[in-house]
């Protein structure tokens, strides 16, 4: 085996300290590193993204354009996309909790939604300031495609598109509540591929205490969602059965609008 990078840490580990481990995967020669929120990598490259659909079982390109990526390349013959095992070494008492793979949107268990909201915003590819994006998503005068479309964190070395979970809690952004439904996003490792469709995502019922998949389970509570020039969003009446606990939404939005007035 051989070591292709090294390097130190911003911060040491603290003992009994919550960590996360995150490796992203671009492309099938490019993959990064990050920790506690902290890019293990630095320098970018500009690479040609290409993309491409089946047309009548023909694969054509569809578009191109130039991306800038972490410059950490994986000089293999093999794609980073056919690895079948996942292998890391800690030191001491350290262990590991919880494993995710594949597109998946998600954060810490046991974190209420303004919460996971922090740490997935912290994580992302956004560029600006938490506080920054907080006042651009709660003013009421922002067009709708700027809050879904502007928002920040770690840039070119994030691992997610935050805008996926742009509407992540009921009643604002500090509410401890998730909505009840997500109108785009990336429910588990599998991503919707649909002829000559280019949004790869899906709108789900989830539970607004813990933020999961009703019945855990993406068959049930997602629907693959279609791209034709404009987003065919879920409407929020398929999970008014399943997910919506009108309580709870009212205690959000109680919340929400005693925060405004004070």
């Amino acid at each position: 085996m051989e070591k292709i990078l090294s390097g130190t840490l911003d911060n040491d580990c603290t003992p009994g300290e919550k960590f996360d481990l995150i490796l992203k995967n671009d492309n099938i020669q490019l993959a990064s590193w990050i920790f506690n929120r902290q890019p293990l990598q630095y320098g970018t490259q500009t690479i040609l993204k290409k993309k491409h659909a089946m047309h009548q079982g023909k694969k054509i390109l569809i578009s191109e354009k130039k991306a800038i990526r972490p410059a950490t390349r994986i000089n293999s013959k093999y794609s980073t996309f056919d690895a079948t095992h996942f292998r890391m070494q800690a030191t001491g008492r350290a262990k590991m909790e919880r494993f995710v793979f594949g597109q998946c949107d998600a954060w810490p268990k046991g974190y209420n939604c303004s919460e996971a909201r922090k740490w997935l915003f912290e994580r992302s590819k956004n560029n600006r300031t938490l506080d920054e994006e907080n006042a651009v998503y709660s003013n009421p005068n922002t067009p709708a495609y700027v809050r879904d479309g502007h928002l920040a964190g770690l840039g070119t070395f994030g691992n997610n598109m935050y805008g996926y979970l742009t509407d992540l809690c009921a009643g604002g952004v500090e509410s401890k509540y998730f909505n009840f439904y997500m109108d785009m996003m990336h429910a588990d490792r599998h991503i919707p591929i649909v002829e000559n469709q280019g949004l790869r995502s899906y709108c789900c019922c989830v539970d607004m205490v813990t933020g999961q998949l009703w019945q855990n389970d993406r068959k049930l509570a997602c629907k693959a969602l279609m791209y034709t020039g404009v987003a065919n969003k879920c409407s929020p009446t398929n999970c008014m059965g399943k997910t919506f606990d009108p309580a709870l939404w009212k205690e959000a939005h109680a919340d929400m609008d005693a925060s405004d007035s004070d």
